[in-house]
């Protein structure tokens, strides 16, 4: 089974088998950091948001660089209900990459559901020069 099998299977919201997939490559790559990445977006799929934080985290302990799954892991923290260690992922994020429009636009929503709005609406502009595709920051 290779990446874009496990890719398909994701984005073809078929989060079980994808992450009954990644399980079993694990077993035989298990310092694989696209495997751990998709076992936890499959998992966060599942709405198995602990399980699913943890198989991301251990995907960033082998790629810090993943800008996409810092973003996950930050959008976990926010769905279990910790905001600040929510931005702080986001804000990791854009340690990496300061034009990172996803963590940008989550970053400007976090400062308008705590009132901050000129703040937010700074970000939000900001996401939008940054990516003016990203449908999210525009809703």
């Amino acid at each position: 089974m290779d990446k874009n099998i496990i890719h398909d299977l994701s984005s073809s919201g078929r989060h079980q088998d994808c992450h009954e997939a990644c399980q079993q490559l694990l077993h035989t790559e298990p310092e694989n950091p696209f495997l751990w990445k998709f076992s936890g977006k499959s998992l966060l799929g599942l709405e198995q948001f602990e399980k699913a934080k943890q198989c991301l985290c251990k995907a960033h302990q082998l790629d810090n660089t993943d800008l996409e799954t810092i973003k996950d892991i930050g959008n976990i923290s926010l769905l279990i209900g910790n905001r600040d260690q929510a931005a702080k992922w986001y804000e990791k994020a854009l340690e990496i990459n300061a034009n990172y429009a996803p963590a940008i636009s989550n970053l400007a929503s976090l400062k308008r559901q705590s009132g901050s709005f000129q703040e937010a609406i700074v970000l939000f502009n900001r996401a939008i020069k940054a990516d003016p595709t990203l449908i999210q920051t525009y809703i």
